[in-house]
């Protein structure tokens, strides 16, 4: 591919992908074939009790991505669990593996889309404009049979490389707060709604979780709704009916909040809505975990 032909299609892809929020496999594939050196691809799966995410990406991952460590980024200075950070210490952790607010950035994970969704919603949150979640997830990726890079890469697994030096601007990240809710906001929506209030508060767990317990007046989208079962997003028509089925009138415009168990799988729904369209979004960071306890609720065992 000559030099020419790469920045035309390199062009043309970008103006595709800056009207929507996922990026499909074969478009990825067409960016890496560019080697454009500012796309910053990040592996950001979650870390599990018998699962290395790091481990896992030195045996195999998407060519030249990078290693997010998702907990790490997540707030050190609080119990409750993954915590969206403050704005040091996300400007710190960016650094660490040279990704820059003017990078094209693709989000992937290794299971089942859990938290891409969550690490793009905390992107956008300190202010990237172009960023975008795989579609379908690493398994995707694998089935389809597409290059797979393996074993240890320094450039590759830590750092995301760069071809020119640090400029003015590329760590300079802000907030937008209005996306996320604290314990005393979901208080006084909480009584708002149960005086009459209709701004929908949507819990994003599985539904068993839900039914058994849940924050009061949350309804239940489940995540496992919004994705089919390559864990690639359904279209907008059927976003659009799925939310309209939990009680959202408009889901190009109306407000919607968002909770779940800790944070993450709230991000899932609220990316889908967003990629509707919808701005009019936010996110109880603390979610249940942090409701139970300013609020003396009792969790069952498994949660």
């Amino acid at each position: 591919m000559t030099s020419t032909h790469s920045r035309r299609l390199y062009s043309t892809l970008l103006q595709t992908l800056k009207k929507k929020n996922t990026i499909e496999t074969s478009e990825l594939a067409a960016l890496l074939s560019t080697n454009t050196p500012n796309l910053a691809i990040l592996n950001a799966t979650i870390p599990r009790r018998d699962y290395s995410p790091k481990n896992d990406h030195l045996q195999e991952r998407i060519p030249h991505s990078v290693y997010l460590d998702f907990k790490g980024f997540c707030d050190p200075n609080t119990k409750l669990s993954y915590m969206m950070p403050d704005l040091f210490h996300f400007t710190k952790m960016m650094r660490s593996i040279n990704v820059r607010k003017t990078d094209n950035v693709v989000i992937y994970d290794k299971y089942r889309n859990i938290s891409a969704p969550r690490t793009w919603f905390m992107m956008k949150y300190f202010g990237l404009p172009n960023v975008w979640v795989l579609n379908g997830t690493f398994e995707k990726w694998n089935a389809e049979g597409r290059q797979i890079e393996r074993g240890q890469s320094e450039g590759a697994l830590w750092v995301h490389g760069h071809s020119r030096e640090e400029r003015t601007g590329d760590f300079e990240f802000c907030e937008n707060k209005k996306k996320v809710k604290k314990f005393e906001d979901m208080q006084k929506l909480v009584e708002a709604k149960q005086n009459g209030d209709q701004t929908p508060l949507l819990d994003g767990r599985i539904a068993k979780y839900y039914h058994k317990v849940h924050i009061p007046t949350a309804q239940s989208l489940p995540l496992d709704h919004v994705m089919d079962p390559q864990y690639c997003f359904l279209n907008q028509d059927e976003l659009i009916a799925k939310f309209k089925s939990v009680g959202v009138k408009d889901p190009l415009k109306d407000e919607v909040v968002f909770c779940c168990q800790r944070g993450i799988t709230a991000c899932i729904i609220e990316f889908a809505l967003r990629s509707v369209g919808n701005e009019n979004t936010s996110v109880y960071d603390g979610s249940l975990e942090e409701w139970a306890i300013k609020t003396g609720m009792e969790l069952p065992k498994d949660h």
